[in-house]
């Protein structure tokens, strides 16, 4: 399913004019947990804008194994496939935000998470936040609930560390009800849902 799922958002994004590129190992990346991915958790890395991808979300710190994410977007709106499996990036949920998703200790598998590199003490570029509603989109389609954006979460929102990523200003989270309104007011042109998606369908199924 990790594998089907990553190619599907993959996909995805770039038919809706996203950039993505894959990082080696991509595919069989992960934290050793069973993905049962129902949406998707952003994320922002506290560090540079950078181009590219930030090693360390490969690798991890001294006190958290990589991977940190599965998929980073970079100053630019590029998205990086990191890891198809599931990521050491979200810890325990059970914030305010977390329904319809469960309380639980292990969140990582139950969502997609993407860093958003950039200090989070200013704002995101315009590119980097159009990737991320795109990818947000396309993430509630794959999982089975399109159009639904309550599976749409912020760190801050889900987080029972006191998580306030992703921000604009130093403490001070984006509005996840903007945000989710902001993916509805999308132009995304042709994207109704046609034989892309019947496709993505299939490669997750098996044509079942």
């Amino acid at each position: 399913m990790s594998v089907s799922f990553a190619k599907a958002v993959r996909d995805g994004c770039r038919n809706l004019g996203v950039e993505v590129n894959e990082v080696d190992g991509c595919y069989s990346r992960g934290n050793g947990q069973t993905s049962d991915y129902r949406g998707i958790v952003n994320h922002h890395t506290a560090g540079g804008f950078t181009i590219g991808f930030d090693r360390i979300l490969v690798d991890g710190r001294w006190d958290l194994p990589g991977p940190l994410c599965n998929t980073a977007l970079d100053r630019n709106g590029r998205l990086w496939l990191i890891a198809a499996h599931p990521a050491n990036h979200a810890g325990a949920s059970g914030g305010w935000d977390t329904a319809p998703l469960p309380h639980t200790g292990l969140f990582n598998k139950l969502t997609w998470g993407c860093e958003i590199q950039y200090p989070g003490v200013v704002p995101m570029t315009d590119a980097q936040y159009r990737a991320a509603l795109i990818q947000s989109h396309v993430v509630c389609k794959v999982a089975g609930v399109p159009g639904d954006y309550r599976w749409v979460k912020f760190h801050q929102g889900t987080s029972v560390q006191g998580k306030w990523d992703p921000g604009y200003a130093e403490g001070r989270t984006y509005d996840i009800a903007r945000f989710r309104d902001d993916i509805r007011a999308l132009d995304l042109g042709a994207d109704d849902g046609g034989p892309l998606w019947q496709q993505i369908f299939d490669e997750i199924t098996g044509g079942a």
